[in-house]
């Protein structure tokens, strides 16, 4: 059973794989196919279906909307969870290779910070290699 629903993946993402470097690449195609298969049983994991609802709600909206609202800072360390400094030191580093304005409202949890008069919350999720920062408007 479980080799038949990675055999399913595989197949699957190697199909994306071939074709997403095409400009026509349907995105949507995929997404229903992603869906379809994990009714029929098959397992991508939650982030597959997180995915998929996502990028469904997104769909048809500007990027510069779509970073408004969250966006992810990737984690140097990735295995070992973060401690409220290194949120804050990430989140720093981040800000300023990105030329952007910030201020700290809260050092510590949960961490808030302001980006561009923005006023954003810093959470710790896990990501398929281990933690990331995950920063939404709030």
């Amino acid at each position: 059973m479980k080799i038949d629903e990675l055999k399913v993946q595989k197949k699957l993402f190697e199909k994306i794989a071939q074709e997403a470097s095409d400009a026509d690449f349907a995105v949507e195609e995929y997404l229903d196919c992603l869906e379809t298969e994990e009714q029929n049983g098959a397992k991508f994991f939650n982030i597959a279906f997180d995915f998929i609802i996502k990028a469904k709600n997104y769909l048809g909206k500007g990027m510069e909307d779509l970073m408004k609202k969250r966006f992810d800072i990737e984690l140097d360390e990735t295995l070992t969870y973060p401690t409220t400094q290194k949120i804050c030191s990430v989140i720093a580093e981040f800000c300023t290779q990105t030329q952007q304005e910030f201020k700290f409202v809260n050092k510590e949890r949960p961490v808030t910070f302001s980006l561009a008069g923005d006023l954003y919350r810093a959470e710790v999720r896990m990501a398929r290699g281990g933690y990331i920062l995950y920063c939404i408007e709030i």
